[in-house]
């Protein structure tokens, strides 16, 4: 079949032979169904995204889901989250200026994403360009209450955080509909209720959810 495939396969046929010594005749569709979605979303998610911007910048990144979205038929845009931990790489690199950039990027992608405008705040802190780390310090508390370390750096820049933290007080009658055990994708989420406080227990892990209204409660992190 490979023969066959490398003769007469059109240019832009994508095909891989692959010889699995491991497996059995009950276990190769399985093994070889994986490996061909994994080659057909090749690109979907990219787990080094700095070993691409390192080598063209955020270009880079653009082409690759340019590629990804001609090859699969629709438009794949890049995931916020990456370009996200892509800034915070570079901070922890030192490399503030750059990541200033990156942040931005990610906050014009999605005007919402309070972990951007966290990490613009850390970017134009560590420049010590201190009224623009204010000013996306207070965006992202504004979107996330809960963003714990936007609280305490605003708190060290001597701002008041308390008129940007809503004081909303939910009845244990509402509070109590929530508790259970939920499935958010392969993770499970135990939420319990404490002293009139959500909390949710996360791969071992307890965090409190801040509430906004009845229905809208935002993770502390």
């Amino acid at each position: 079949m490979s023969g066959v495939l490398e003769e007469e396969a059109p240019k832009r046929f994508r095909w891989q032979f692959k010889l699995m010594e491991q497996e059995t005749h009950g276990s190769v569709p399985h093994r070889s169904t994986y490996d061909g979605l994994e080659k057909i979303f090749e690109g979907w998610y990219i787990h080094e995204p700095l070993s691409y911007y390192d080598q063209g910048g955020l270009a880079a990144l653009d082409k690759n889901y340019e590629r990804v979205s001609k090859r699969i038929g629709y438009t794949v845009s890049i995931p916020g989250s990456l370009v996200t931990r892509l800034g915070y790489t570079l901070l922890n690199q030192e490399r503030a200026e750059e990541a200033v950039g990156v942040f931005e990027r990610a906050i014009k992608d999605n005007s919402s994403n309070a972990d951007a405008y966290n990490g613009l705040g850390d970017a134009f802190k560590k420049l010590e360009k201190i009224e623009q780390a204010k000013e996306n310090y207070i965006k992202s508390l504004e979107l996330n209450p809960g963003n714990k370390n936007a609280k305490k750096m605003l708190t060290e820049l001597g701002v008041d955080v308390s008129a940007l933290i809503p004081d909303v007080t939910i009845s244990h009658e509402i509070l109590i509909k929530y508790v259970g055990i939920y499935q958010f994708y392969e993770m499970v989420i135990e939420i319990i209720q404490e002293e009139g406080k959500l909390y949710g227990i996360i791969q071992g892990q307890k965090v409190e959810f801040f509430p906004i209204t009845e229905r809208k409660f935002f993770l502390s992190n």
